[in-house]
């Protein structure tokens, strides 16, 4: 069976080819090849994310950059999982919001989760922990990252109101 080619217009409702092709920007689920055609990429949008379909290009453009943010790290392809890459940035929200050194991620947080974990999940719960970047200049440019976004949606707010 033939691969089918990504196009252009598919962002229109929402899929990407970031890292596979055909990745769904909003929930980053993977179509088959087969679903590759712009009907059945909508009726994805409109049953997984009926709030999302009546959303222009622009916000899917939006959505698409922020998704390969996620996928990529420093220009190369996230190998972990994105559990871990999600709770690097959930940590690193946390730590600015307490406006503390972001190497306490690194020395204080991730031994405690490791701790906490061994205690109560056991020792595979322990060592997942081990795959979640918390290193100081990790959690300054997951702030970073974050601080983009949200100037960057304030933005095309005001924009929109003008």
């Amino acid at each position: 069976m033939a691969k089918r080619r990504y196009k252009e217009e598919f962002l229109t409702v929402g899929f990407t080819k970031a890292v596979r092709n055909g990745e769904c920007v909003l929930c980053g689920e993977v179509l088959s090849n087969e679903s590759m055609k712009i009907n059945k990429l909508d009726r994805h949008l409109q049953t997984k994310h009926p709030l999302h379909r009546d959303k222009s290009k622009d916000f899917f453009i939006c959505k698409e950059e922020s998704f390969k943010k996620q996928c990529f790290d420093g220009g190369k392809v996230f190998k972990g999982n994105r559990g871990a890459l999600r709770a690097s940035y959930q940590v690193s929200l946390h730590i600015a919001k307490a406006k503390k050194p972001h190497s306490i991620g690194e020395q204080l947080i991730k031994p405690c989760l490791k701790d906490v974990c061994l205690s109560v999940l056991g020792e595979d719960a322990a060592n997942n922990i081990e795959s979640v970047p918390l290193s100081n200049n990790t959690v300054a440019s997951r702030i970073k990252d974050m601080s983009a976004d949200i100037q960057k949606t304030v933005t095309e707010e005001i924009l929109q109101h003008k």
